[in-house]
């Protein structure tokens, strides 16, 4: 059984795009151009996609977070919840929420990407989805030509 490690197995690290070719073949369409969406814990793997050599045209990022540890922060008011939950999480084969981290992984994207979020998000804050859409900001005001 493989579970999610974000960017710790192979696997993962195209999985996107792999879907989209196997979808593309199997109900022969072309997979080009594409774009990629992704809400919520799907803008996570969205923006990690967009950070690699895949080829998407767009991507578009709904409510999702700059990093999983501050959702579960703001979540789990009690210290041991969170620690609770971390501990499930990485003993039983997934992730180390600590690097789950879309904000940095935001550093790399070159495609243009709409991030939309609502301001009655009661899961995931709008201060967290805010900071990954001033990260994919700053990359575009450092000059990045691929983005349009």
């Amino acid at each position: 059984m493989l579970t999610v490690q974000f960017k710790a197995n192979d696997w993962e690290m195209d999985f996107p795009h792999k879907l989209l070719i196997e979808c593309s073949q199997t109900l022969h369409f072309s997979p080009n151009p594409s774009a990629l969406w992704g809400m919520s814990m799907g803008g996570s793997f969205a923006t990690h996609s967009a950070s690699t050599a895949a080829p998407w045209k767009s991507v578009v990022i709904v409510s999702s977070f700059d990093q999983l540890d501050h959702v579960l922060a703001k979540q789990s008011r009690i210290s041991i919840v969170k620690h609770l939950l971390y501990y499930v999480c990485e003993n039983n084969g997934g992730a180390k929420i600590e690097k789950v981290t879309p904000a940095v992984w935001a550093q790399s994207v070159v495609t243009a990407t709409l991030v939309a979020h609502g301001t009655d998000d009661s899961l995931i804050g709008l201060e967290l989805g805010k900071n990954s859409m001033i990260v994919l900001a700053l990359v575009k005001k450092m000059g990045n030509s691929r983005w349009w």
